[in-house]
């Protein structure tokens, strides 16, 4: 097998007060020594507030795929398909769920209603009913 460049890619780095992202960096920095060990070059990167940046940023990496850690931007969860829009339009095959599936679930108690309506048992009161 040929050697493939990987991006892990992160959320912006968080304070002391967020564990969750804290373990996200633990993740990537055990993926990218997964990936090594496979005979892989791995290369780690946060995904940043601006666009242009994060695509030049991509373009110089030249990543044959993103194994994409982002599960959470300052401007809130329900951007997250902007991550891997980006990665569409760029042709970077990445690792997680498509933009489709995140834009659908960009709102959750749209999808719970929607899961509602399909007979999935939801809380009432995150449903808003």
């Amino acid at each position: 097998m040929s050697q493939l460049r990987a991006v892990i890619l992160t959320p912006p780095a968080a304070g002391p007060d967020r564990p969750d992202i804290a373990d996200t960096f633990i993740q990537a920095d055990q993926i990218a020594t997964c990936l090594r060990n496979l005979g892989h070059r791995a290369l780690q990167t946060s995904f940043a507030p601006d666009r242009q940046a994060n695509a030049a940023k991509l373009e110089s990496l030249a990543p044959d795929f993103v194994f994409n850690l982002v599960e959470d931007l300052p401007a809130g969860p329900e951007r997250l398909a902007e991550v891997t829009r980006l990665l569409d339009e760029m042709g970077i095959p990445y690792t997680g769920a498509p933009s489709a599936a995140l834009e659908a679930l960009s709102d959750k108690t749209d999808m719970k209603r929607a899961l509602m309506a399909e007979g999935l048992p939801v809380p009432p009161d995150i449903a808003g009913t």
